[in-house]
């Protein structure tokens, strides 16, 4: 369900990354996440901004020059050892290995090209 004001297809907050290499960080997130471009804009100086569908959230991505901004982003998934697989694959490092929780969480974490970290979890019980 969506609030008054937020538009059709966008959830109330959705996390921007700020990378040197837009084209390159959609590529990234598309062969870890499967995420998917949904639009794409460039500026009038040449900036860019991008929108992927990861799940149900959108996740937006723009260049910043030189310069990365980077995050810390929590992502539930079907089968994080698959993705943490390939996020090492397409060059992320390890900043947890694959590990059960004591709240029901089996959980990876990596970090990307660009800095952000990436904490990757698959819901495995009921755990509060």
């Amino acid at each position: 369900m969506t609030e008054p004001g937020v538009p059709e297809g966008y959830r109330t907050l959705s996390p921007y990354l700020v990378v040197p290499d837009v084209d390159a960080a959609v590529g990234f997130l598309a062969g870890v996440f499967g995420a998917v471009e949904r639009q794409r804009m460039t500026g009038e100086g040449g900036g860019v901004h991008c929108e992927l569908e990861l799940g149900d959230s959108v996740l937006m991505v723009g260049a910043g020059g030189d310069t990365s901004f980077p995050a810390m982003v929590h992502v539930y998934v079907e089968d994080a050892d698959a993705v943490y697989e390939r996020a090492l694959a397409a060059g992320a490092t390890s900043a947890a290995e694959p590990h059960d929780t004591s709240f029901g969480d089996h959980r990876v974490a990596f970090e990307d090209p660009w800095g952000s970290q990436w904490w990757v979890a698959t819901r495995v019980s009921s755990k509060s």
